[in-house]
């Protein structure tokens, strides 16, 4: 293992790429960015000298093509990739979503943890295989390599409890009578939710499972209201950005999503809380309930209060289990820490 190999947590969702890392001070620090990459044209650097804000379009050029990624593609190409299933694990289309965020966090040299829906975690060797090696590509026209040396996978809802009880460094911040009680995970995607259940640190099947359902849902509710009343499709990725932000402008009108998305997220939750309950009953043998998730800023409280006794939502859930793979990759849980 080289001297400047860093140790990286990544979460590459279906709706946001998420990486953090820690700098020299041992601080975390976060990159975020839409999970889209987009099929790259050529595109103007003309302003038109009124004060309007540059948009930061990242350009990755590998195996023979060249992408736009994140913010950029979803106006600067014409043709967007944003695969939803199974499949895209271990496909070049992860890959290089992987490798732009370690591109903008400038890493060069990595250890990664990341994570895997429960309902996916057999396709964790094709991630390994597809991230693991050494990297060639262009970044913004410039030649880069990026070196991943081990890909150490995890089922992605502890990436919240890692975040949670450990130290930046890696080591414990609570005792371990508390470590090993009972504690329940919500994590809230884009397409899926994860239903976790620990005891004495080790997953508990009866008390795990993952549900197809996910923020998607309320989206597809939200695209075909736009549909029926424009005669107009939005992708869903405009569409999640727009949710956060509160409306979307259709021709010259100010769609408002405040009644269809509420209605829509209210149905949701319903729909994640009629599962948790029947997978944990009341919740009351653990700890803690630990919601998380992309999902959880918009459905958070929502489940949290139907377990309102040992429940609570993350602070800035969306990146928290990248945050926890970061803390856990801090440990020696690689094969490099052995041979060193």
């Amino acid at each position: 293992m080289q001297m400047n190999t860093q140790r990286i947590g990544i979460d590459v969702g279906f709706g946001d790429v998420k990486l953090a890392r820690l700098d020299d001070a041992g601080r975390v620090r976060t990159t975020v960015f839409p999970a889209i990459l987009g099929r790259a044209e050529n595109r103007t650097k003309i302003s038109v000298g009124l004060g309007g804000r540059r948009r930061h379009i990242q350009a990755i050029e590998y195996d023979g093509q060249t992408y736009f990624i994140g913010e950029g593609a979803i106006v600067e190409s014409r043709l967007t990739a944003a695969r939803q299933d199974q499949d895209r694990i271990g496909s070049v289309e992860e890959r290089v979503l992987m490798l732009a965020a370690l591109a903008r966090a400038r890493v060069t040299d990595t250890l990664l943890v990341t994570g895997l829906p429960v309902l996916w975690w057999n396709s964790r060797r094709d991630l390994v295989k597809s991230w693991r090696g050494t990297h060639n590509l262009k970044v913004n026209g410039k030649s880069q390599t990026i070196t991943v040396r081990e890909v150490r996978p995890v089922w992605q809802p502890l990436g919240s409890f890692y975040g949670h009880f450990l130290r930046n460094d890696g080591a414990a911040r609570a005792d371990e009578a508390t470590l090993r009680a009972g504690f329940g995970i919500v994590d809230i995607g884009l397409n899926t939710t994860d239903l976790t259940g620990l005891n004495n640190l080790q997953p508990v099947g009866r008390w795990t499972t993952g549900i197809r359902v996910g923020v998607r849902d309320a989206l597809e509710v939200i695209s075909a209201d736009i549909e029926a009343r424009y005669q107009v499709r939005r992708p869903l990725p405009e569409l999640a950005l727009a949710l956060r932000q509160g409306g979307i402008t259709i021709y010259r009108e100010h769609y408002p999503m405040d009644g269809i998305a509420t209605s829509a997220l209210e149905s949701l939750a319903q729909e994640i809380v009629s599962q948790a309950t029947r997978q944990w009953g009341q919740a009351d043998r653990f700890h803690t309930v630990l919601v998380t998730g992309g999902g959880a800023a918009l459905l958070g409280e929502r489940v949290r209060a139907a377990f309102p006794h040992n429940a609570e939502v993350l602070n800035t859930p969306g990146t928290a289990n990248a945050v926890g793979f970061a803390k856990f990759a801090q440990r020696r849980i690689f094969k490099a820490d052995r041979s060193g």
